[in-house]
């Protein structure tokens, strides 16, 4: 579980944030990586097997980003249109791709 400042867009009253706990469903810890202008937030969490997830944070609601056949994925920024960049790990051979 992880925490962080939402921005002023999001928040209720301008200038000020708003603390949020950033916690994935069937996550063990979970290490936010990446928040655009909007607050959309992306990160990395992960679960009781011990692999990483992705994941996509938009208005309290939760979307997995795995990259296909991979062993971890790890999303590491995300820009104002909402495109996400990051990296992941092939499944036979752990070797990180970006």
């Amino acid at each position: 579980m992880a925490g962080g400042i939402i921005p002023e867009s999001r928040a209720a009253s301008p200038g000020i944030g708003i603390y949020t706990t950033i916690d994935p469903p069937g996550s063990h810890s979970t290490e936010p990586t990446g928040i655009n202008a909007s607050g959309d937030i992306v990160g990395v969490y992960k679960d009781v097997s011990g692999v990483d997830h992705g994941f996509l944070w938009i208005d309290g609601a939760y979307t997995v980003l795995d990259f296909p056949r991979a062993a971890d994925t790890y999303p590491l920024a995300i820009n104002r249109g909402g495109q996400v960049v990051g990296g992941f790990l092939e499944h036979l051979t752990k070797r990180l791709n970006r």
